[in-house]
């Protein structure tokens, strides 16, 4: 038998007979399974990465100002011989709490801001430095990571204030326990935000030229949650059972 070597003639029309031989091979992303992470079925993800993160960084600032002028709201309203010094059990609970929440904080973001801020960052004016290391970089935080921090440091905040100085304290009328108003505080923003997180982690949809979010839904979700937590506010302030119903009626059908 004779054994062959030649290769076939390629076809001159072929795209891939113009290509350089030590050229590495063309990949299709959307044929694999295993291809580029920001492409689905050739459909870029870049836009609706940016938007997710441009929504949560804006809401984070919005979230920041109305714990801050919920906080003022309760210094206002409450009665002022209602704002008193935690003590006992609760200033202990609080400083346990404290402890927790600043650890787990700084062993879980210390490492990571660091590493963002001050290694392989591009410097203001963009382009990269080529010296690993710039103390005068612009960091990009992502939207999650952002929230992330947003939520975690209200939290810190608000038990620091409750350690460090006196908060309205209430009673509430038809139950009789104690309302802590600053806990409502950093409850109401934060039960909204965290929605609105949670719901941004959904795959986007296909509109039928590019891929986006119901975010009217999201919003829709994430302001019920907000109002539904901001009736625990005014609890304390119904004068009776049947306002005080109504506002309970009202906080478990906004929460469904």
């Amino acid at each position: 038998r004779r054994r062959t070597s030649e290769r076939p003639p390629s076809d001159p029309h072929s795209p891939a007979s113009d290509r350089d031989p030590a050229a590495p091979p063309v990949v299709d992303p959307s044929a694999s399974p295993g291809g580029v992470a920001h492409s689905v079925g050739g459909l870029s993800l870049d836009e609706d990465v940016a938007k997710v993160d441009e929504v949560l960084n804006a809401t984070a600032v919005y979230v920041i100002v109305f714990w801050i002028g919920l906080v003022a709201l309760s210094y206002a309203v409450c009665p002022r011989d209602r704002i008193v010094w935690l003590e006992g059990a609760e200033r202990n609970a609080c400083l346990v709490e404290l402890s927790i929440l600043a650890t787990a904080v700084v062993m879980k973001h210390g490492p990571l801001l660091w590493e963002i801020n001050l290694i392989d960052l591009s410097p203001p004016g963009g382009g990269p430095t080529g010296k690993g290391r710039s103390l005068v970089s612009v960091p990009r935080f992502s939207g999650i990571l952002v929230g992330g921090l947003v939520v975690q440091g209200i939290a810190i905040l608000t038990v620091v204030i409750m350690v460090c100085f006196p908060v309205p304290v209430m009673v509430d009328p038809v139950l009789g326990s104690r309302v802590h108003l600053i806990r409502w505080c950093e409850w109401t923003p934060l039960a909204g935000f965290m929605t609105l997180m949670t719901e941004c982690i959904d795959a986007p949809i296909y509109d039928g030229s590019r891929l986006t979010h119901d975010w009217r839904a999201k919003f829709v979700l994430s302001a019920n949650e907000t109002v539904s937590t901001l009736c625990g506010f005014f609890f304390p302030f119904c004068p009776n059972l049947w306002i005080w119903s109504l506002v309970m009626a009202f906080s478990t059908v906004t929460y469904s």
